[in-house]
């Protein structure tokens, strides 16, 4: 049996805005939401427009699951960065993980911008997260979402990034001897970052990114046994 894991996920905001979330009718409110830039008011205080955004990834996942011929790649704007990447992390034995999570011995954090739309996006993902990344109903301690200061790339506190990431990774990754990073959602400002706080670690560390245009996923190890290995991508015909 393989190792217990943990898997880092960077945070963006297409769990909100992704272009074919939904119907027409979600689609259309979550422009208006995105065009309010800075009314946070909207965002808090709608809790039934919180549920359709949920109602709407669960369903997607549902029909994809029980959808003969229906496949991922295809349908890539009905979802989230985050959840699609590491669905094919998963699903890809040779770059990836090849195998669903397990409750009680893998773990999920997601790392989120702090205010609201990123504290939402990955709300979003860590529900959804439970259901589709592991076999069976993940608990409560096998997923989590930190918030990360200074993602917005802003003033002073982007210095903050990278000792909050470290903090964050050296934290969650106490124990496990298997590391992944999939920074293809969020601010790329992060990944100098990431980088950094995962090359220190003492663990096996790989990190990944899948572009949604891709169909591979970009593998970067950062075992102290190959150091100058180059990134691997995955063959195309095993994106699911």
């Amino acid at each position: 049996m393989s190792e217990p894991l943990v898997l880092f996920c960077t945070v963006g905001t297409t769990a909100l805005y992704a272009r074919d979330l939904g119907d027409a009718d979600l689609q259309r409110l979550m422009k208006e939401h995105f065009e309010r830039d800075g009314d946070t008011s909207f965002l808090e205080q709608s809790q039934k427009l919180r549920a359709r955004v949920l109602d709407a990834h669960l369903a997607f996942w549902k029909e994809l699951q029980n959808t003969p011929g229906m496949v991922l790649r295809d349908n890539i704007r009905r979802t989230s960065a985050e959840l699609m990447s590491s669905h094919n992390l998963c699903s890809i034995s040779t770059v990836g993980i090849g195998r669903k999570l397990r409750p009680g011995r893998d773990r999920v954090v997601f790392l989120a911008s702090d205010n609201p739309r990123g504290r939402w996006a990955a709300e979003v993902n860590a529900t959804v997260a439970k259901l589709v990344l592991f076999e069976g109903f993940a608990e409560k301690e096998d997923v989590a979402a930190e918030k990360v200061t200074g993602l917005e790339g802003k003033g002073v506190d982007f210095q903050e990034i990278g000792p909050c990431i470290k903090r964050i990774i050296e934290k969650y990754s106490n124990g496990f001897e298997d590391v992944r990073c999939n920074f293809t959602g969020g601010y790329k400002g992060a990944i100098p970052a990431l980088y950094w706080a995962c090359a220190h670690l003492p663990a096996k560390t790989s990190l990944y990114y899948q572009h949604e245009d891709m169909n591979q996923i970009c593998r970067i190890s950062l075992e102290p046994s190959s150091p100058d290995t180059p990134p691997i991508y995955s063959d195309e015909e095993m994106i699911l």
